[in-house]
């Protein structure tokens, strides 16, 4: 029996502290809840202003789409919308020419190049723009001009080329970023950045694809490749 009570009265202290391990957790999850939701609240503000500010809302889409992504993560996601059959020509379009508008140089403004007709993918909008996006984007900051965007088809499945001039060297500083041309130097370990191109290769699985980078001096060549949703007539795919 003092065996027991012994055993008893150390697996008191032990349990508690445990509690109090559990409780102070949860306590600190809901203020970084809090907290999180609060940023997210006024980084709303802004942009539902801005966006009923402008006439064109087009180029807003995609921070709006990453921002339900972001209250998704902190309150709980929401369910997928149903996959839909989609022309990837006009998502190609819409990401080539907003980042077309955003280069300071000829050189470094995205073409376009459609082989791939009215090809279609089934599969999600905003995640097939995203995948676009991280590609076009990283060609520019990356890499250098020309930067060509090619749509093909290849027996059932659609190919999307992003090339570029290669990387930079090591005495050729990237872009401007930030306002007033102002460089801002981001290291690479910086935690922020560098989810591009890991973006990409979900969304080229999520839709039955593939993803492949090739890298030199000379040619950076990203490969996105997806299945199409139903055979596509050889005039359609002039």
């Amino acid at each position: 029996m003092l065996m027991a009570g012994e055993m008893l009265s150390a697996t008191i202290p032990l349990a508690m502290s445990a509690a109090a391990v559990i409780v102070g957790g949860r306590l600190r999850e809901r203020r970084r809840r809090r907290s999180l939701n609060r940023a997210l609240h006024e980084l709303r503000r802004p942009l539902q202003a801005l966006a009923l500010s402008t006439s064109d809302p087009v180029p807003l889409e995609p921070v709006l789409d990453a921002l339900a992504e972001l209250d998704g993560a902190i309150n709980g996601s929401r369910p997928r919308p149903a996959p839909e059959e989609i022309e990837l020509r006009h998502l190609a379009e819409s990401v080539v020419e907003r980042w077309a508008r955003t280069a300071r140089a000829q050189a470094g403004r995205p073409r376009l190049r459609w082989r791939a007709g009215r090809a279609r993918v089934l599969g999600d909008r905003v995640q097939l723009a995203r995948a676009l996006d991280n590609l076009v984007a990283n060609a520019i900051e990356h890499g250098r001009g020309p930067i060509e965007v090619t749509g093909s088809l290849r027996r059932d499945r659609l190919r999307i080329l992003v090339c570029d001039g290669g990387g930079r060297t090591a005495h050729e500083p990237p872009p401007p970023v930030g306002r007033g041309g102002r460089v801002e130097i981001v290291r690479r370990h910086d935690p922020r950045r560098g989810h591009g191109l890991e973006i990409v290769r979900e969304v080229a699985a999520a839709h039955g694809g593939r993803f492949v980078l090739r890298r030199s001096p000379a040619l950076t060549l990203a490969v996105l490749e997806l299945p199409i949703a139903d055979p596509v007539p050889p005039e359609a795919a002039a």
